[in-house]
């Protein structure tokens, strides 16, 4: 092999592994971009479930109270019949 083969391939072995380092980092970058997508998606999903549950909470109360409300009326209902 001759001292421009030898420098050629030892140049292209350099660019080949400058290259292969910057696709590692690509790779790595995008692995953590991955990871913290992930991280908010699930964060996400927490907060939805908990605003989910708080909602549901509100509307079994505003329910409830809407009952113990009609209730009261026709008790009240009730005892007006009787006294008439």
């Amino acid at each position: 092999m001759s001292e421009e083969q030898r420098s050629s391939s030892i140049s292209l072995v350099s660019a080949l592994r400058f290259e292969l380092d910057r696709a590692r980092m690509q790779v790595d970058q995008l692995i953590q971009e991955q990871r913290s997508n992930r991280y908010e998606i699930d964060y996400l999903l927490k907060q939805f479930a908990e605003e989910k549950a708080a909602w549901k909470s509100k509307e079994r109360d505003k329910i409830r109270n809407a009952i113990s409300s009609i209730a009261g009326e026709l008790e009240v209902e009730k005892k007006l019949r009787k006294t008439n």
